[in-house]
């Protein structure tokens, strides 16, 4: 079996699996609660995946998505057009206009693995953000890696690939292992692969001294896309940020 780096099959099937998710309740909310007396000229979207949240981001903003994946890229690429899609990691990056939004969801920020990748991450943010901007992101909670992932697989046959993902949470070190499994049976012939995904859980502690180290100010902290107030029983928790 080829084991082949994170979201080069996933790309393939990624919205079929995640066609639960309400891009336009996250877009809304992040839009709300950031500019909601005007649009923002320009967003930034790290770990864009295949590009579904800039459907519901206004026509006249300038879109910008960033992915480590190439796969997710080129998807995004096609399902959106009008939008610029870059591959580039989420730790490093550098564009030559200031962001007036820039957002990272659905758990990106848990593949960062170290409190050194945060707080690099979280300096290259500073860098790419706008004095008046803001930056919205979430983290998984740990109740969800532990109730809604931990020891739980998935599997579903989608097209011509037989798919499965297995998780396990190593409570002691804060991370989870997400093991991939595609079947994929093609004029080609059949042919198995396997992606492997190694995430990280930080406390709000832990992420409120990350930005502080580098220059950026804590606004709010939310819950599930619904509401600016920390509920413990919730699977994303929100944050907006902006320059100290």
């Amino acid at each position: 079996m080829l084991v082949i780096k994170p979201y080069s099959k996933f790309a393939g099937i990624y919205d079929h699996i995640m066609d639960h998710i309400d891009y336009k309740k996250w877009a809304l909310f992040i839009l709300n609660s950031s500019f909601p007396n005007q649009i923002p000229k320009n967003a930034l979207d790290l770990g864009c995946g295949t590009g579904s949240l800039f459907l519901y981001f206004p026509a006249v903003t300038r879109k910008v998505g960033l992915d480590v994946s190439p796969e997710m890229i080129e998807t995004a690429k096609t399902n959106y057009p009008d939008a610029e899609f870059r591959v580039g990691n989420i730790r490093k990056f550098e564009f030559k206009d200031p962001f007036e939004l820039i957002t990272c969801n659905h758990d990106t920020l848990n593949y960062l693995t170290s409190v050194s990748e945060l707080e690099e991450h979280f300096a290259t943010i500073r860098m790419n953000l706008a004095d008046n901007g803001y930056y919205f992101f979430d983290v998984s909670s740990e109740k969800n890696l532990t109730e809604n992932f931990h020891d739980k697989f998935f599997r579903e046959t989608i097209g011509n690939t037989f798919f499965i993902w297995e998780n396990s949470y190593d409570q002691k070190n804060k991370e989870i292992i997400s093991s991939l499994y595609f079947g994929i049976n093609d004029e080609t012939g059949f042919k198995e692969f396997r992606e492997v995904h190694k995430q990280r859980y930080y406390s709000n502690d832990e992420i409120r001294h990350a930005l502080n180290k580098s220059g950026l100010e804590l606004l709010k902290i939310g819950s599930d896309y619904k509401k600016w107030s920390y509920d413990k029983n919730a699977s994303l928790i929100n944050f907006k940020v902006k320059k100290k």
